[in-house]
């Protein structure tokens, strides 16, 4: 799937989300249900059936290439999956592309997908699988750091992560470019600082949900003088809703520009921000 902002400074602010063309449907749909069972053993295709309202024996004949998908199902899903506008069009139209009875439907629908490739600049893979695990974020930050180690086991110590982790994160970030090596030194690459619009929202909720589960897990493993987790639930207009997300990027650009980058700066941390409604639409 898709997102949307991923701004490439010492610090990152990354959001979504935003589809990344693609010319299967059914492989959204595929990556969707791994990020699922990534983060929750029991979760199964059954379960992904469920969510998405359809027949298990549908879904899996339709992953598997045997049948397409109606185009009511098609928009079913994407509400299902909470599709922004741009989202759902994308996804009908490759279902459309495909599976439409008129000749005319499918091709308009093919046309439309290549228009969005053409203005689109696809990230690699390495970006992909860089933005879909933390650590590698992460382990840039940690070489900002005066007590940093140029070695793959002092770093999986660090984060935590195992040593293959580690090594195959640096061997991705220096080939990307995002890290390189000054007098056997590990530094972050400070000519590659870039902003992109073209990050799967695939890599990017399953970084947002791997940070979430660590917040979660940050609770009972470290002490309030660690960290620092609060919420406020407050009635709003929904009108002032680009007001209030102003301001939380605001908060966040004050934040990173009074703490972030200093020379004495000796650990890594993550701020996450939730904003989400609560309620449900009623009928008025």
């Amino acid at each position: 799937m898709f997102g949307k902002y991923f701004d490439f400074t010492w610090s990152y602010t990354i959001s979504g989300p935003m589809l990344q063309p693609t010319k299967d449907y059914r492989q959204i749909l595929k990556e969707e249900l791994e990020t699922r069972m990534a983060l929750n053993s029991s979760y199964s295709l059954r379960a992904f059936a469920r969510d998405l309202a359809i027949a298990p024996s549908s879904l899996h004949a339709v992953l598997n290439g045997k049948h397409g998908l109606a185009l009511r199902t098609a928009k079913k899903i994407c509400h299902r999956l909470q599709f922004d506008e741009d989202e759902t069009s994308l996804f009908v139209d490759l279902v459309q592309s495909e599976g439409s009875r008129k000749t005319q439907v499918r091709n308009s629908a093919a046309e439309r997908i290549k228009k969005l490739y053409e203005k689109t600049e696809p990230l690699s893979m390495d970006y992909m699988v860089i933005l879909s695990k933390w650590y590698h974020l992460a382990i840039v930050q940690l070489a900002l750091l005066p007590s940093f180690q140029s070695d793959t086991q002092w770093i999986a110590d660090s984060l935590g992560i195992s040593e293959q982790e580690a090594a195959d994160a640096i061997e991705r970030l220096f080939k990307t470019k995002l890290l390189e090596s000054i007098d056997n030194r590990w530094r972050p690459q400070k000519d590659f600082l870039k902003s992109s619009d073209n990050v799967s929202s695939h890599s990017i909720r399953s970084l947002h949900l791997q940070l979430l589960e660590k917040a979660k897990v940050s609770l009972t493993s470290q002490t309030v003088d660690e960290r620092d987790i609060s919420s406020l639930i407050f009635a709003i207009e929904k009108e002032q809703l680009p007001d209030v997300k102003k301001e939380i990027r605001n908060f966040k650009k004050n934040l990173l520009s009074k703490y972030a980058n200093k020379p004495n700066n000796n650990s890594i941390f993550n701020l996450s921000i939730s904003f989400f409604r609560l309620d449900q639409e009623t009928p008025s």
